[in-house]
């Protein structure tokens, strides 16, 4: 369970979350939808701790995020995997290491032939193969990178994942696989995915619950066929081109 209860969060002059209050249930699938600049990358960074709120709570579970410090946080960020809008790979490391490497750092595993074991398994799971295993970065496309990202993110067990942008500079084919893996993983693991984006035809794909964000405050929340009927404006701008997508 995720919960945030009135969380605000300025800099300078500018407010990005104003009074925001929201709950995800364990194992759903909830999107997060706005228009650019708009704060929805900004609520996932006060989950893991790089940002910290100005004021209200976030709930991981049984534990209020607010007031931990860097060393409490450490079991937070265990719990909560963050892909990036970006793979953000490191491209001196082959596959395998890059998945790998959280396990290592985490120390989470005791033995190569483990390590070996859950890199392999990761990577089949966003359905790539073992010939990828000692190739750089640089030597996949662009979504195998994206995938070999999300394989990292897995590798450390996380019972969240946090994904923000996932589809961006993605073409359409790929963009609804992506979606696809992350409605998969979420259902195959049993693990609850916040996904920040601006594209509402995924969202009404794939999405238990859609939050929409505009101006810093949560201005709707529901399911995608509960939306459907909004009246607000900006929800109907954001469903018209979900339309057109599909025309």
């Amino acid at each position: 369970m995720i919960r945030f209860d009135k969380v605000c969060k300025s800099f300078g002059a500018k407010t990005v979350l104003d009074r925001v209050s929201f709950e995800i249930s364990q194992g759903q699938i909830v999107f997060v939808i706005g228009k650019s600049g708009m704060g929805k990358s900004v609520l996932l960074k006060n989950i893991v701790g790089l940002l910290r709120p100005d004021s209200g709570e976030i709930w991981l579970e049984n534990e209020e995020l607010t007031a931990l410090d860097e060393l409490r946080y450490l079991g937070v960020r265990k719990k909560c995997g963050m892909v990036f809008q970006h793979p953000a790979l490191l491209d001196s490391l082959t596959i395998y290491e890059n998945v790998a490497f959280g396990i290592r750092s985490l120390g989470l595993l005791d033995s190569e032939e483990k390590i070996e074991k859950s890199v392999v398994e990761k990577l089949r799971l966003t359905h790539l193969g073992l010939d990828v295993l000692q190739l750089y970065p640089q030597d996949l496309s662009f979504g195998m990178q994206k995938r070999a990202a999300i394989a990292r993110t897995l590798a450390v067990e996380p019972s969240y994942l946090l994904f923000d942008e996932p589809t961006t500079g993605l073409d359409p084919v790929t963009t609804n696989a992506i979606n696809k893996l992350i409605q998969d993983l979420s259902r195959q693991l049993k693990v609850t995915a916040l996904v920040v984006s601006h594209d509402m035809h995924c969202a009404l794909t794939i999405a238990d619950k859609i939050l929409f964000l505009d101006q810093g405050r949560m201005i709707a929340e529901g399911s995608p066929s509960s939306l459907m009927k909004s009246p607000l404006s900006l929800v109907q701008q954001f469903l018209s081109e979900a339309k057109e997508r599909l025309l």
